[in-house]
């Protein structure tokens, strides 16, 4: 298998994301930039299985303000947050950080290999403003070829966009955010 390096703008404010997936598809990094608000640089490293399941998120964020580090770590059915066990976070499936469409690939590989039209996840969220970690709930909706609906349940109730994927169920668009 080859490495995937995929770019992605975004179209709601001036940034950049570089992501490199390894040939072995159990590692994932990626570069952020992002000029609004005074800039920052987010770097996002993941380990996960051949099935996408996340094992490990490390999140480095650099902006005027200083330096930062997040670090969600899978134990057993629950989560760990910089080292401390986090019972909030029991039971749930996959993690989301805000700042890529990245981690839409995860549900969709799901929905795909189960052949889901509609399903919904709880998931570990990491906001990358504010580097808040708490659970939050998603759903997606499988409307065609390369097509989903993905909906927030959770902390930003209400919030949809349209994302386009490719054979591999990684988002080459997202309607109102990436392309």
């Amino acid at each position: 298998m080859q490495p995937v390096t995929i770019y992605w703008r975004r179209t709601d404010v001036s940034g950049l994301e570089r992501l490199s997936i390894s040939p072995t598809r159990d590692t994932a990094k990626g570069v952020i930039i992002n000029v609004e608000n005074g800039g920052a640089e987010v770097r996002h490293h993941w380990q996960f299985t051949d099935c996408w399941q996340v094992l490990k998120l490390t999140m480095q964020r650099c902006d005027s303000k200083g330096d930062y580090q997040v670090q969600i770590a899978r134990q057993g059915q629950g989560w760990t947050v910089n080292g401390k066990e986090r019972q909030d976070l029991d039971g749930a499936e996959l993690v989301d950080l805000s700042f890529t469409p990245f981690c839409n690939t995860f549900p969709i590989f799901r929905m795909l290999n189960g052949k889901l039209k509609t399903a919904a996840f709880d998931l570990v969220y990491l906001d990358g403003d504010t580097l808040d970690v708490s659970r939050s709930r998603q759903a997606y909706d499988h409307l065609g070829a390369g097509h989903f609906r993905y909906r927030d349940l959770g902390l930003s109730s209400g919030f949809q966009a349209q994302l386009r994927v490719d054979s591999h169920g990684l988002v080459t668009s997202s309607s109102n955010v990436w392309k």
